[in-house]
């Protein structure tokens, strides 16, 4: 015997609907506010950024510590992607002996700055500054059947040398020069990230 009547489920299911939707409704305001103000930060820190570099000086110490943070890049980089292509040789090596799972891979790679050993009363502008800027440098790739281009070709240094971090600092919307310059080399990471087809 149903120890439940049709009216009780009815009015059970009702409730939890109307809870569910009040939920999201606050979910999604939540959201909007949380967009609104994260607007509004990254509006401050492009008009920071836009500020300091006008006030920046070109002093010697300061051009150099912004030539050894672009070698380091460079160097970051090149070791990214040699081992980006050790893994496709590897993965090209397999697929030729027939192993199937491998067809369709993609191998992407980023590069990210940490703010480690950051002041605590610089630790909220840091974060802010590294999850809002909008440029990294250039993402690095290879795919299966696709053109294995140079590390010159997939960074842009073809014809001549690259300012990697002048064009970091060109395109990203927080980072000023001043900043670059109190950048340590160590903090910067690469992620390499692997992907394969589902078939």
């Amino acid at each position: 015997m149903n120890a439940f009547s049709t009216k009780e489920i009815s009015d059970d299911a009702h409730d939890y609907i109307e809870k569910w939707e009040k939920e999201q409704l606050k979910r999604l305001k939540n959201e909007v506010e949380t967009l609104k103000e994260e607007e509004k930060v990254r509006k401050n820190l492009y008009f920071r950024k836009h500020l300091l570099d006008n006030m920046f000086e070109w002093t010697p110490a300061n051009t150099q510590s912004l030539k050894n943070l672009n070698n380091a890049l460079l160097s970051l980089y090149r070791e990214a992607y040699d081992e980006m292509l050790n893994i496709k040789l590897d993965f090209d090596r397999k697929i030729e002996a027939g192993l199937s799972a491998y067809k369709g891979y993609f191998i992407g790679c980023e590069v990210e700055y940490l703010p480690i050993d950051v002041p605590e009363e610089k630790r909220e502008l840091w974060q802010n500054l590294c999850e809002l800027t909008g440029y990294w440098g250039p993402f690095l790739s290879f795919g299966d059947g696709e053109e294995e281009l140079s590390f010159e070709e997939q960074i842009g240094i073809e014809d001549q040398p690259r300012d990697l971090l002048k064009d970091i600092l060109d395109r990203n919307e927080t980072f000023s020069l001043p900043d670059a310059v109190n950048m340590k080399k160590d903090n910067f990471m690469y992620q390499i990230n692997i992907m394969f087809a589902w078939k």
